[in-house]
């Protein structure tokens, strides 16, 4: 089982003033006025470092627009480099305009995806095909020929 005995609590020993030296009462007069010099100095010591602050913020307004500007610009011009390689890419590989949405990525993958995309929209077929190849044409005459063979006579 557990002992469920509550500690003693602890007394708290007020602390005993300690006795002033006898020269005491001519160090508070030095420190009062110490202490309101030092208030003083505080007090202008507050209003400059208002000032300060206030022009800090305006400053670090205008310094936070310029990067706020800066971000949107280097944004900008990262997506229409984006956008050039894609329309270079494109026609390299003469992707019509109907079959661009289907080639994603970048760089590498976007080259490699453009590639399958062309490959298979491109027509496999080797060539025209020709059906007579290596026979002798006909020369028999047709039913035109007939009015030239009449003024040949």
């Amino acid at each position: 089982m557990s002992d469920t005995t509550p500690a003693p609590a602890e007394e708290a020993t007020p602390t005993a003033p300690t006795e002033a030296p006898k020269d005491a009462p001519a160090q508070d007069t030095d420190w009062k006025a110490e202490a309101r010099k030092w208030e003083s100095r505080a007090k202008e010591n507050s209003d400059a470092a208002t000032k300060l602050a206030e022009i800090e913020d305006a400053n670090k307004t205008e310094m936070q627009r310029a990067t706020e500007r800066a971000e949107a610009a280097e944004r900008e011009r990262d997506a229409t480099k984006a956008e050039a390689e894609r329309l270079r890419v494109f026609a390299k590989h003469s992707i019509p305009e109907e079959y661009q949405d289907l080639v994603l990525g970048t760089g590498e993958q976007l080259e490699a995806n453009a590639e399958r995309i062309a490959s298979l929209i491109q027509p496999t077929i080797p060539g025209p095909v020709i059906q007579t190849e290596g026979t002798q044409p006909n020369t028999s005459a047709g039913p035109s020929d007939w009015l030239r063979d009449q003024f040949k006579k």
